[in-house]
């Protein structure tokens, strides 16, 4: 896992949210397009968690460095709420209540998007600065010679 790679999830995060955001943007729902697009970017997103759950937040917590330890922690624990939010959003807007309040979807869409690109923007500037300061992540990946 590299600092490289970790952005390039990012990407790939902030891409799904704009198609989302741009799906929602029409005043008439395409409700299978929407469908596919929450599922594609709870795809990114689990993907991506899976390597911060698993690889970031254990070495920076566990590592030496008080500083990167409590940004760590903070971010665990920011992130515990939004993590909620997001479960509690994605049981919430079932494809009927999609179809049936469009225009509160697109407002808590609209949120959540703004919170999810926030988190993103935060994780670059400062965990994974954090983490390749202290070299808990190098760089790039490294390649087979």
């Amino acid at each position: 896992m590299s600092y490289e790679r970790l952005i390039a999830e990012h990407a790939l995060i902030d891409a799904a949210l704009a198609r989302l955001e741009a799906l929602v943007a029409a005043a008439v729902p395409d409700i299978p397009a929407v469908i596919i697009g929450l599922a594609d970017l709870s795809n990114e997103l689990a993907h991506h968690l899976a390597h911060e759950d698993s690889f970031i937040y254990p070495r920076l917590i566990q590592g030496r460095n008080p500083q990167a330890r409590r940004v760590a922690e903070r971010f665990v624990e920011d992130f515990d709420e939004l993590r909620g939010a997001w479960n509690l959003y994605l049981r919430e807007w079932t494809s009927d209540c999609i179809a049936g309040d469009w225009e509160i979807f697109r407002i808590e869409t609209g949120t959540m998007i703004v919170r999810l690109a926030q988190r993103v923007k935060a994780e670059n500037a400062l965990l994974y600065a954090e983490a390749l300061r202290t070299g808990a992540v190098p760089l790039r990946d490294q390649r087979a010679a």
